[in-house]
């Protein structure tokens, strides 16, 4: 490499900072094409591609440059670059990658967890992957993301209280789904209006819920409850 792209190279990485980051994404893809041996430049390239929310192009850069073992902050953004574009895989490997060579930085544990999650649920596996993705939520107990991670593998699991208890504000899916379960369950309770029996309030309740939620007419198992 020579001088004069190193500054080049310093110079994109600059403007991508400063917000720039279509200049500085021209300017590197410039200096890798004059120099394919340029590996730093390449680097900075694809990391900065995630900056720009184009992570199937960061990754192809990743690729071509062929680095052994690259600098943390790009192994980091092509693991997520790689689980941006579901290829879990590929993920899991860099990550692991990470955990080996950086066991001191919290972010690969965390990342590990997470793709375990994903390959689990990939594969239809629910309860190994709503284990890992809580495993990942006590690392990361306030990210949001991951709550709503974990309440949605329990909303697969038919566990909409659980999933609720998750989120801190309602969800107007899951609570047709606790309406519903109410109903499958026969739990009685009392209603606002005591003239209807308990059931068909909750049936009506169910169906109401999943009507404004745009799921049609609530399902079959609702509508046979509200004969009653």
């Amino acid at each position: 490499m020579t001088k004069a792209d190193g500054q080049s190279r310093e110079e994109a990485v600059r403007a991508a900072r400063e917000g720039r980051t279509d200049e500085a994404i021209r300017d590197l893809q410039s200096i890798v094409a004059s120099n394919s041996r340029n590996t730093a430049a390449a680097l900075d390239l694809a990391t900065i591609l995630t900056w720009a929310k184009r992570p199937r192009d960061a990754t192809d850069v990743f690729e071509r440059a062929a680095v052994v073992e690259p600098p943390e902050y790009v192994l980091l953004a092509m693991t997520r670059a790689y689980r941006d574009q579901q290829r879990f895989a590929l993920a899991q490997q860099l990550a692991q990658e990470g955990l080996r060579r950086f066991p001191q930085q919290n972010s690969w544990p965390l990342l590990n967890a997470l793709l375990a999650g994903d390959l689990a649920l990939a594969s239809g596996d629910h309860f190994a992957a709503l284990r890992a993705y809580a495993s990942a939520r006590e690392l990361a107990p306030e990210d949001v993301g991951i709550a709503a991670t974990v309440s949605g593998v329990l909303m697969r699991l038919n566990a909409p209280y659980g999933a609720a208890s998750l989120l801190s504000t309602p969800d107007l899916g899951i609570q047709a789904a606790e309406a519903a379960a109410m109903v499958r369950w026969g739990i009685e309770f009392v209603p606002p209006e005591p003239a209807k029996p308990p059931l068909r309030y909750a049936a009506a309740c169910a169906n109401r819920l999943l009507t404004s939620s745009g799921t049609g007419d609530g399902g079959t198992s609702i509508q046979k409850w509200q004969i009653l």
